[in-house]
């Protein structure tokens, strides 16, 4: 009976031995690392499509979201207005969710921040070989963003064409002069009857609605970081709730801001460093609604890219 006891004994010592050496094989996931801020975006912005058409035939391509774009016949001309002929290289990309927006860097204001309602950001590049062409005379590529995609079509009228508006300060949209949108019952359709000139060779556009805050009373915020941001660099940018819209927060002595804050709507303010010591990913979601001069400070929290992808995504 003692010996009986004994073996009982040794096994529940062994069996208590192997859980906790299993505990140690599983330790808790690390965070994912990364060179800088830069190479966190750069890694997981939405990536170009590339198709490719006869510019003197001219054709239709749906993106894998279900844009569809529609390139006339004898479309493009070279910069110095020569007729192009052969084949061109079309890379596109669309961006409808707001998670998308965040990881392309392209948020939904003009240059003094004021806010924009989006209904589908869009990239567009076309070469003849090695140079970029314009659009002809008369000649539009027109893109058709479908309701399913945007959130439903606004048949206000408010909707308009924009155009990326590249500063030193910061990326922002200016309504465009020459191209033009309209909303059909299911979709809206934007027409492209100018590219920008070079140096770029790239355009990008934007369907918006200048009117859709105008409601509201504006107020300025503040997020306050509670950390050394020499140690942490942080992009900010606030995500608004039940509309398409997100903005930067620009970062002055001791504090990050937006002007342009419309009070009485919610939002989730979303941070995001890479550690300089670590390279380690950082992150804080911090919801809240809009009220007169609101300050937030705020920490950050060690993160992986899979909780990260996870929470932005719940903000679409």
């Amino acid at each position: 009976m003692k010996l009986k006891s004994q073996l009982i004994a040794l096994a529940l010592l062994v069996s208590m031995a192997a859980c906790k050496k299993d505990d140690k094989a599983d330790p808790a996931p690390a965070g994912d690392t990364y060179s800088s801020l830069e190479d966190f975006f750069t890694q997981h912005e939405p990536k170009d499509q590339t198709y490719t058409l006869n510019a003197s035939l001219g054709g239709t391509f749906t993106t894998p979201q279900g844009t569809i774009v529609t390139v006339p016949v004898n479309a493009f001309v070279t910069q110095a207005n020569a007729p192009v002929t052969g084949n061109v290289t079309i890379k596109f990309r669309d961006l409808y969710k707001k998670s998308d927006m965040f990881f392309a860097r392209k948020p939904t204001v003009m240059s003094y921040g004021q806010l924009l309602k989006s209904g589908g950001e869009f990239y567009i590049s076309v070469m003849a070989g090695n140079e970029s062409v314009k659009m002809a005379s008369g000649k539009s590529v027109d893109v058709e963003a479908p309701g399913s995609l945007t959130g439903g079509v606004d048949q206000s009228g408010n909707m308009g064409a924009f155009v990326s508006l590249d500063t030193a300060f910061a990326f922002a949209w200016d309504s465009s002069t020459t191209n033009n949108v309209f909303a059909t019952a299911t979709s809206y359709m934007y027409s492209i009857f100018a590219l920008s000139p070079p140096p770029k060779t790239y355009t990008w556009i934007n369907v918006d609605d200048p009117i859709w805050f105008s409601s509201f009373q504006t107020t300025s915020f503040q997020a306050i970081p509670n950390y050394d941001l020499a140690l942490f660099p942080t992009n900010i940018y606030l995500i608004y709730d039940s509309v398409t819209t997100i903005t930067p927060l620009r970062y002055y002595p001791s504090a990050y801001y937006h002007y342009y804050s419309p009070v009485g709507l919610g939002c989730t303010m979303v941070a995001v460093s890479v550690g300089t010591q670590d390279n380690s990913l950082y992150s804080a979601f911090i919801p809240f609604t809009v009220t007169p001069n609101l300050s937030v400070p705020f920490n950050l929290t060690k993160t992986t890219t899979e909780e990260f992808k996870a929470k932005l995504s719940t903000l679409n």
